[in-house]
C-alpha cells in the first residue's frame, strides 16, 4: 500500500487531481452511486443551474472497460511526462492549457450536443504532446512507431473498436490551435496572444511556476513580498 501511495504522490499535480477525478466519477456512475444523467453535458441541465455539468463532463469517462482503461494509461503517460518536463515548474501553464482546451470544447460539445468531453481534452494533450515529442519512439501493441503519430493512431483504434471519433478530432483540432498561438506565432511572428492569466499562479506555490515566462512578467508587474506567502499578492492592484 505505500508503494501505491508514494506512486500517486510521484505523478504531477494536475495530471493526479483529473485521473483522480476521471476514475473516481466513471466508477461511481457505472456502479449507480450517480446517475450518469447528472454528470453528462445537456443544455437543459445548465437551464437548470446545473453548473456541475461544465467540470463533470469532462470528468466522467462512459463506460468502464477496455477503452475507458486505454484512455488512462495513454492519457496519465502523456500527461505526466508533458507536466514534468515541457511543463516542468510551469504547474499554472499546464492547468491553463487544459482550461483553454476545456473552453474551446464546451460550445462544440454544445453545439453538436457532444454530452462527455473528456475524450477531447485526452487526445489534445496527446496531441499537443505529439508535436513537443514528435520523433520518440513508442510502442503500441508491439508496434513501434513515431510520437508525431501518436494522435491518429488513437483515434484509428476507437474507430476500429465500433466508436466514432468525432469528440477525439476535435480535441486535436483544438490542440493544433493550443499550439499554433503559443509555440508557432510567438516563434514566427514574434507575438503572443494566449498568456496564463494572473489568479492561476496564485493556485500554487511560486516553486511550481518559476520556469513560466508568464509568472516572471506577472511578478514584475505585481512584485508584491519576495517573502509573503504565494496567494498574498502583496500591496497594489487585486484580483
Amino acid at each position: 500500500m505505500g508503494d501505491v501511495q508514494q506512486w500517486y504522490d510521484s505523478v504531477p499535480v494536475i495530471t493526479r487531481h483529473y485521473l483522480t477525478g476521471c476514475v473516481v466519477l466513471t466508477i461511481a456512475g457505472n456502479v449507480g452511486m450517480i446517475s450518469p444523467m447528472q454528470l453528462i453535458l445537456t443544455m437543459a441541465g445548465l437551464y437548470r443551474f446545473e453548473v456541475w455539468r461544465l467540470l463533470t463532463c469532462f470528468m466522467f469517462m462512459g463506460k468502464l472497460g477496455f477503452p475507458f482503461l486505454l484512455n488512462m494509461i495513454y492519457f496519465y503517460r502523456q500527461s505526466s511526462t508533458l507536466e514534468s518536463q515541457t511543463f516542468e515548474r510551469r504547474t499554472s501553464d499546464y492547468l491553463f492549457m487544459i482550461l483553454f482546451g476545456a473552453l474551446l470544447l464546451l460550445p462544440i460539445g454544445l453545439y453538436f450536443q457532444f454530452y462527455l468531453l473528456g475524450q477531447g481534452i485526452m487526445l489534445m494533450v496527446t496531441y499537443y504532446w505529439s508535436r513537443m515529442n514528435p520523433n520518440v519512439m513508442i510502442s503500441f501493441f508491439g508496434i513501434p512507431f513515431k510520437g508525431r503519430y501518436l494522435p491518429w493512431v488513437l483515434v484509428a483504434l476507437n474507430f476500429l473498436m465500433g466508436g466514432m471519433p468525432i469528440v477525439q478530432l476535435c480535441g486535436i483540432f483544438v490542440g493544433h490551435i493550443y499550439f499554433f498561438f503559443v509555440d508557432v506565432l510567438p516563434e514566427t511572428q514574434g507575438v503572443r496572444y494566449v498568456r496564463t492569466p494572473w489568479f492561476l499562479f496564485r493556485l500554487f506555490p511560486p516553486e511550481l511556476n518559476s520556469n513560466s515566462p508568464d509568472f516572471a512578467n506577472a511578478r514584475a508587474v505585481y512584485p508584491g513580498n519576495q517573502n509573503a506567502r504565494y496567494r498574498d499578492l502583496g500591496p497594489g492592484r487585486r484580483f
